[in-house]
């Protein structure tokens, strides 16, 4: 968790008060900096790798590592994924350097934008939601989430910009993914979500009584956003639902409610509103869908191809990437090749 410490100082109108304060607070800062460091802090200014020029600290990589996880410092990570996450940080930075090389910029308001975007993916009732909130709004995550987004930026208007896509490949990739599939049943669904049994129970009764009912009390109830949507959370083929769902919604007919169902974060009372089936679609209706993974992958090959590059730069004090191995904190082992 991060914590902002705050400086404060409350000063006498008394003109002889003031001079003791601000004498007093001089006299702490010079005894602040005869204060030796203790171990922790010596750990932090380590210099632990260089990257194109730009020397990088222990401090920097461990406040990478809170971002990434989302302020969740209680991870316990093992040499493999420490590497991993290492080699992470100094190719972003790498991809940083080249970003700004290109005047690559992100407003101010996009990022804005997207914070709000990434709170609503996350929802408030997950795990670590307050140490999400409290990353939110400090001013350092915020400044390395803009500097990601400049990096996504320049890989896709930049340095993969000139990935194209034929129709010959679009076909060969329908081909692969659609001919061997065959049509499945979809079920639209709603639900009713409780963390109580008791509760469950008594929305059950009533609902025996009044399947009608229904919408009026998921949006009293349930304790899922799709609550203000009376419970409908839309369609699913049945390998997209966890088997215990399964096994409930394929003995259901439409319009029927399931008995409740236990999960392993409360309970569930379902209704059937609609099944249909979908049939593969033709390449003209999944044509975009396709240019548009073929896109990723292509991009994803060459970026990973440029950041073997990066690695393979000859090693100087202007280029390349350099770990002072000795100053980690784990057993570096090469993920990149």
């Amino acid at each position: 968790m991060i914590k902002t410490i705050t400086k404060s100082a409350i000063f006498k109108i008394f003109i002889i008060c003031t001079f003791i304060a601000i004498a007093a607070v001089c006299c702490g800062g010079k005894e602040d900096k005869n204060e030796p460091k203790t171990n922790e802090e010596y750990a932090l200014v380590r210099e632990i790798a260089k990257v194109r020029g730009k020397t990088f600290h222990l401090g920097d990589f461990k406040k990478y590592l809170k971002f990434e996880t989302y302020g969740n410092d209680t991870l316990i990570m093992d040499d493999e994924t420490m590497s991993f996450y290492l080699e992470r940080f100094l190719e972003q930075n790498a991809l940083l350097k080249e970003a700004i090389d290109h005047k690559i910029t992100v407003s101010d308001q996009e990022i804005n934008q997207k914070i709000e975007e990434l709170k609503r993916t996350l929802g408030s009732d997950q795990p670590g939601e307050k140490q999400s909130a409290e990353l939110f709004n400090n001013k350092d995550w915020i400044e390395y989430f803009k500097e990601s987004n400049i990096i996504n930026r320049y890989v896709e208007i930049s340095l993969t910009s000139g990935v194209v896509i034929t129709q010959n490949e679009e076909k060969e990739y329908y081909r692969r993914t659609y001919n061997s599939q065959k049509p499945q049943r979809r079920y639209y669904l709603s639900q009713i979500f409780m963390q109580d049994k008791k509760i469950a129970q008594n929305i059950k009764d009533l609902l025996d009584k009044n399947k009608n009912s229904f919408e009026a009390l998921a949006k009293k109830y349930s304790t899922t956003p799709e609550k203000d949507n009376g419970g409908a959370i839309g369609w699913y083929t049945a390998e997209e639902l966890p088997e215990y769902i399964e096994r409930a919604v394929t003995k259901l007919q439409p319009e029927q409610i399931s008995d409740i169902i236990e999960s392993e974060n409360g309970f569930i009372i379902l209704r059937l509103d609609d099944t249909e089936i979908q049939y593969p679609p033709s390449f003209q209706e999944a044509q975009e869908f396709v240019r548009h993974k073929l896109l990723q992958e292509k991009r994803e090959a060459y970026l990973s191809e440029h950041i073997k590059n990066i690695w393979q730069e000859k090693k100087t004090d202007k280029s390349g990437i350099i770990i002072y191995f000795e100053n980690l904190e784990f057993t570096y082992t090469p993920i990149q090749k």
